[in-house]
């Protein structure tokens, strides 16, 4: 819903005028208090941080967009009189101005997404992308553009949130999810790493992404590589578009940036969570361990999901321990399943971190069990634990393309 109510804010604020004083200082405000919110990566301000962007872009937008600019020719008669010697300069202006936005959109969006394959910082991207807009609608001129008369302005109220409605409609599933069973003898469990949701083809796929999921018939399912709005993506939210076709709810924890990371989706109810940042040890790409609780008809089953990022040339050795530590505190004596794409082999000094923490391998029957590449799999890297007590059985890595890695799925009988 707040994606819809976002570009609900931003049209509101494009298509009306303040008076100009106050125009000059709120929307240049909000735009830069929504893009401070989001490079604080800060899982609970980001809803704050889209929506006070969208407000503030809005209306920073509508204040350069002030018709013709100074010096552009005005008088058709004053330009024939002087032999068509004069130019429209503002014509000429706004060019040069849309040509240089592109670019510096361009450059900025490069520096931000460069950075999880250089290591370098870029939460000062949107905070100053944001502040040469702002700049811009505080120095320009003063809006040229209509405003809107009262039943204009009533008129757009109620498209816009007819719009926002039928939005949060069409992200609703066509069918209710089927209810669990309340006390369930055992649960599957799948870990994916989706890449986005693009495939070994590089074309977003979804539908397929949901089928190679689905085919295992979770209960329980452990993602990692989602994003949740990146522009070089598409913009879109993979995980939301996701679980709309599973028919679950999901947990979402932030690893690299606010809108990419991890998620835990369920079919039995959440009551508890939460999450961890892990130290990067030098890899560019941040990384978390996110913790969920989940109620079993009145058990509790712990669940634990990360995706481990080793740093250049090197295994994801000290990760691997700050997880493991995190799982059995959060565990604290109750059943847990930890999985994800974890970077490390069996017989790495990484993965001896999980069993040295009292975890057991759960693919360990089925192994070897290689997830990556997916169509050519040849490492073992996507993994799930168990604490000692359960039981795990039926564990495979089904064959799909819809990511570059395979599932696995396996299924852990409670105690």
């Amino acid at each position: 819903m707040i994606p819809a109510l976002a570009i609900g804010l931003f049209l509101a604020a494009a298509l009306t005028r303040p008076p100009a004083r106050l125009g000059r200082v709120v929307w240049p405000a909000a735009l830069l208090a929504g893009a401070v919110l989001f490079a604080a990566d800060r899982p609970n301000w980001l809803g704050w941080a889209y929506l006070l962007a969208a407000l503030g872009l809005g209306g920073c937008l509508a204040r350069t967009d002030t018709g013709r600019t100074q010096g552009a020719v005005t008088d058709p008669a004053a330009d024939r009189a002087t032999g068509g010697g004069r130019r429209d300069t503002g014509a000429a202006q706004r060019g040069w101005a849309a040509v240089g936005g592109m670019l510096l959109f361009a450059v900025g969006c490069v520096a931000y997404y460069a950075a999880y394959d250089l290591g370098h910082p870029n939460g000062w991207v949107p905070v100053g992308t944001a502040g040469l807009i702002a700049v811009s609608a505080v120095t320009g001129p003063a809006q040229a553009a209509p405003a809107l008369t009262g039943y204009a302005r009533s008129l757009t109220a109620v498209a816009l949130a007819a719009l926002a409605g039928l939005a949060g409609a069409l992200h609703r599933p066509e069918h209710p999810a089927t209810p669990p069973d309340p006390r369930p003898a055992a649960v599957r469990v799948v870990a994916y790493n989706i890449r986005m949701g693009f495939g070994l083809d590089g074309r977003l796929d979804l539908d397929a992404l949901a089928r190679a999921v689905d085919g295992s018939g979770p209960d329980v399912v452990l993602l990692s590589e989602v994003d949740r709005g990146w522009l070089l993506n598409g913009g879109h939210d993979t995980l939301a578009l996701l679980a709309g076709r599973l028919r679950m709810p999901y947990v979402f924890a932030p690893a690299a940036d606010p809108v990419w990371g991890d998620a835990v989706l369920s079919r039995f109810p959440v009551r508890a969570g939460e999450t961890r940042p892990l130290a990067a040890h030098g890899a560019p790409t941040g990384a978390q361990a996110l913790g969920v609780t989940l109620d079993l008809g009145g058990r509790e089953l712990a669940v634990v999901a990360t995706h481990l990022q080793p740093p250049p040339g090197q295994g994801p050795v000290a990760q691997a321990r700050e997880v493991a530590a995190f799982a059995t505190r959060y565990a604290a004596g109750r059943p847990l399943v930890l999985g994800g794409d974890l970077n490390t082999e069996p017989a790495d000094p990484a993965f001896a971190e999980f069993t040295r923490a009292g975890l057991v391998d759960a693919l360990a029957a089925a192994r070897p069990l290689r997830t990556s590449p997916a169509d050519d799999p040849r490492t073992q890297i996507d993994h799930v634990f168990v604490s000692p007590g359960l039981t795990a059985s039926g564990a495979t890595a089904p064959r799909s393309t819809a990511s570059d890695h395979l599932p696995v799925a396996v299924t852990i009988a409670l105690p």
